[in-house]
């Protein structure tokens, strides 16, 4: 496949991914920037997370964290990940003040896309397409007053690796950030007076009307009341994200006897500035009531008939100002060790360090509290790969174990998050193609919190190499 033809592709996958990008089902994305999003693709997320030492057992996808990491790329591959995510919730809103509004959360979307191809024997390169952050949460005060946040940021990324030697290599990306979040306050009660809203709306009243009509031999009279008032109030901040980092990555890997490897990789991000751009607006809906009784006398008979209507009139956004200021992208440190035979196992550990507690956004309704550290293990299987008469054997199988000290505390107590990932890479490519459908299953809870969470992700990515599209090709 030719570079153009490459690029094509993946534009086409962006566009994809730009209009269904996931949102999390978390209470707690309410804080800071939004909940963090794996930030790696399905085949190596799901067998672990070992993203510092991640070298494709085929070739035949790219590491997005560790640039360093894609020394064994074979081929253009493209990625195309779709998420479904789906939380159970216990416990009181995140203020205490009562009872969630609903239990049982769930979105789906696209999660990333990605590009990667080799460039010789030393170079190889890639571009990704990612949600990073998502929010995605109603917090209620009272029954008609509530906040609520949805937005995200998301990541555009390209990266670079050099095989320096056998043994070690260096990779350096470019991270590009962009996104938008919305905050709304709003004030629904029914008859809020001008105190209640801080407004100095008039609320207009209109007094008793009295119409009389006469149909054949019943006399008709209407008596009502028309009032308009203002009912509802919302004060939006809209913020917009944008910024760049740089990550850089190193790998070493030392072969061993019995077609073993010992792979050691690391990441470094410095801290850098978002510019963030607010526009704050306050919306106010006033609300005409109409009610009245129509009285019917026959003879002597009198019929009443009472009728209430009620539609909005009129609405008015008020501008209330603009404000730019810089946040911080935490730095972030990543380790990672794994131990391979080629072509039929890998399992190894990984930790991750990001300095979260210095990120603070005037929009958001609660900021992160602790800096965020992870440890995670796993690893993945392929019983025999060249089992062509065995399907199940060729399958790449994976699994994890992960805990998380979260950036959330709350009350001074530490949120944690603990979970399993469970994933399959399953060929659907002929003998020589090495593309696949990546499924993943993540399970796992968020405790310690005013709201203990349970969540399952549930992944169906696929991953084409490039013989997927030449084999199809038509002249």
């Amino acid at each position: 496949m030719t570079f153009s033809k490459a690029i094509r592709v993946f534009v086409l996958f962006l566009s994809i991914s730009a209009f269904g990008q996931t949102q999390s089902t978390s209470p707690y994305s309410i804080y800071g920037l939004g909940a963090n999003q794996n930030q790696n693709n399905s085949s190596l997320y799901y067998g672990g997370g070992l993203n510092s030492s991640g070298i494709s057992p085929k070739g035949n996808y790219a590491n997005f964290v560790n640039p360093a990491a894609n020394i064994d790329l074979l081929a253009t591959t493209f990625e195309l990940d779709f998420r479904t995510n789906y939380s159970l919730l216990d416990g009181t809103s995140l203020t205490q003040t009562g009872d969630l509004q609903d239990s049982k959360r769930s979105e789906s979307g696209i999660k990333n896309a990605s590009l990667a191809f080799p460039m010789g024997r030393k170079f190889s390169a890639g571009f990704s397409y990612r949600n990073y952050f998502s929010a995605n949460n109603v917090e209620y005060s009272t029954a008609t007053q509530f906040d609520s946040l949805r937005g995200g940021l998301n990541q555009f990324q390209t990266f670079v690796n050099y095989k320096a030697t056998d043994n070690f290599s260096f990779g350096l990306s470019l991270e590009g950030y962009t996104g938008k979040y919305n905050v709304i306050n709003t004030n629904n009660a029914p008859g809020l007076t001008n105190d209640d809203l801080g407004t100095t709306d008039a609320i207009e009243f209109e007094t008793v009307k009295t119409k009389f009509d006469i149909k054949g031999d019943s006399l008709q009279f209407i008596q009502g009341d028309i009032s308009t008032k203002l009912e509802k109030q919302q004060k939006i901040l809209e913020k917009k994200v944008s910024g760049f980092a740089p990550t850089l990555g190193t790998l070493y890997n030392k072969d061993l006897k019995d077609n073993q490897q010992l792979v050691i990789g690391a990441t470094y991000r410095p801290e850098t500035k978002l510019t963030v751009r607010e526009n704050s607006f306050v919306y106010n809906e006033r609300i005409r009531n109409f009610a009245f009784t129509r009285n019917t006398i026959k003879g002597d008979t009198i019929n009443a008939t009472y009728k209430n209507s009620t539609n909005v009139v009129s609405s008015k956004t008020i501008d209330q100002g603009h404000n730019t200021y810089k946040t911080v992208l935490p730095q972030r440190i990543t380790f990672g060790a794994s131990l391979n035979k080629k072509m039929n196992y890998g399992f190894g550990f990984e930790t991750e360090f990001e300095q979260t507690s210095k990120t603070q956004l005037s929009t958001s309704l609660y900021n992160y509290q602790n800096d965020r550290f992870r440890i995670s293990t796993g690893g993945w299987w392929i019983p025999d790969f060249k089992a062509y008469n065995a399907f199940f054997n060729t399958i790449t199988y994976r699994g994890g174990l992960y805990f998380e000290q979260t950036p959330y505390k709350i009350d001074g107590k530490n949120l944690q998050d603990l979970g399993l990932t469970l994933g399959a890479g399953i060929p659907i490519g002929r003998r020589n193609d090495l593309s696949e459908l990546s499924l993943g299953l993540n399970v796992g809870q968020r405790i310690g919190g005013p709201i203990d969470e349970t969540y399952f992700n549930m992944n169906l990515g696929v991953v084409f190499n490039e013989d997927w599209f030449r084999k199809r090709e038509i002249n």
